[in-house]
């Protein structure tokens, strides 16, 4: 799923109009909700970030440890609550939702239940911050969600388990471009023997041209980190 192009040095294809372009300046475009929605927390953007960078250079080494460090923060409570907190609109008022739920015209949802757990006043067209909390891996999420701004970094009580899994969720975005065998040894922490990329190789198939080619980065600026988000 990587291929060269006239004006670009590679092309990672994830899915039809879901792809990433490095050009000969080492800058990277990033195209599609598929690969990075809007709705996905801070941590797991940048590590679709970092993983769509080191693929591009063909870095395996890199991806691993990309991995392996943000797994560790996770489960360390490393993580600030801007990093896995989710940002999202109250589309209704919280009366219309509690109406809509007990009537079953709706299911729950984590942003609605954290606002209602808040005992605040909400409108609609409010934006909610929240996180999950707790330690239950098989409850649903809307039954743990809390309001960001009371998550305390003395007593840290986000859901490592359940970050530990949207972390795995995200890693499979990448599992197409390689081996099982070769992903599950990548996207994985060490066991007995240190993680060594000899032999993984990265999966190339050619692409459509026409996804791409009217794409002009002409006029596109440089960015720091090389990984540059936008409508293109």
């Amino acid at each position: 799923n990587l291929a060269i192009d006239g004006r670009y040095k590679k092309m990672l294809s994830y899915k039809k109009k879901n792809y990433a372009l490095l050009d000969y300046h080492d800058k990277i475009i990033i195209k599609g909700s598929s690969l990075i929605s809007r709705s996905i927390e801070k941590f797991g953007k940048h590590f679709v970030q970092q993983c769509i960078d080191a693929l591009l250079n063909g870095n395996v080494a890199g991806l691993h440890q990309l991995y392996t460090d943000l797994s560790r923060d996770i489960s360390d409570h490393k993580l600030s609550v801007m990093d896995f907190a989710r940002t999202e609109t109250l589309k209704d008022s919280l009366e219309r939702y509690s109406e809509e739920v007990e009537s079953g015209k709706r299911n729950r949802a984590a942003s609605y239940e954290a606002a209602l757990g808040s005992g605040l006043s909400w409108k609609a067209g409010s934006k909610v911050s929240y996180y999950i909390s707790g330690s239950e891996t098989s409850g649903k999420g809307f039954e743990q969600s809390k309001l960001a701004d009371l998550w305390d970094p003395n007593f840290p009580d986000e859901n490592t388990q359940y970050y530990l899994k949207r972390l795995d969720e995200l890693s499979k975005k990448f599992e197409v471009f390689f081996q099982p065998q070769d992903f599950q040894s990548i996207f994985s922490l060490e066991g007995l023997f240190p993680f060594s990329p000899e032999g993984i190789r990265i999966l190339n198939m050619p692409v459509e041209k026409s996804d791409f080619e009217d794409i002009d980065m002409a006029d596109t600026p440089h960015v720091d980190p090389k990984i540059w988000l936008g409508d293109v």
